[in-house]
């Protein structure tokens, strides 16, 4: 049996903010990336203003780790590694670039499946990993399309199973086509260059 400690509502709640969705299942996988797999972001990052302490009861804490011990011990699933899988960046320009050529607005099902299309020659064998259903990309990309949601770059407030672009996203499209188009001339001198 494996040592227990007790954690404080604080620490409990910094564990949360430090948890990554679709990978961290337990508060032992956040402690043991933060603290022993070398993981370079800060161990505690500060509550923003805007987002007030929810209090568990104590009872609640106790569900919490009833259910956490249930699931260690029907899954020892090791979490892959990041450098085994092709990097959340990689899904940015993509999943933007596929709503703003449908008009800003796109179903769900059909942004994954041209996205899917875009980053198919990019993707590691890892990320072709089969997680319940579906493959890990499609967890990366959803997981990527909130944080995409969270810089403003997609609206928050869309109909669920759609997903839609802000003005920020155009934007970023736009200035990305332009860095492309200077950057496509480069290459071609570059390329004749080298021969």
């Amino acid at each position: 049996m494996s040592p227990q400690i007790k954690i404080d509502d604080e620490v409990f709640e910094a564990l949360k903010r430090q948890a990554l969705p679709f990978q961290d299942r337990e508060p032992n996988d956040v402690m043991r990336r933060l603290l022993l797999d070398g993981d370079k972001s800060p161990l505690i990052t500060p509550p923003t203003e805007t987002s007030a302490p929810i209090r568990a009861s104590e009872g609640t804490l106790r569900q919490r780790a009833g259910k956490a011990s249930k699931r260690s011990k029907r899954s020892k699933r090791k979490r892959t590694p990041t450098s085994a899988l092709m990097p959340e960046m990689e899904y940015r320009y993509p999943i933007l670039r596929v709503i703003s050529d449908n008009g800003g607005r796109v179903p769900t099902s059909e942004a994954v499946a041209a996205v899917g299309e875009l980053v198919k020659d990019k993707l590691l064998p890892a990320d072709l990993e089969m997680l319940g259903k579906k493959p890990r990309w499609e967890a990366r990309a959803q997981f990527t399309r909130l944080r995409l949601i969270e810089e403003g770059l997609m609206k928050k407030d869309s109909p669920r199973g759609v997903w839609e672009i802000t003005n920020e996203g155009e934007e970023a499209v736009k200035k990305q086509l332009r860095s492309d188009a200077v950057a496509s001339p480069r290459a071609k001198r570059a390329m004749a260059g080298a021969s």
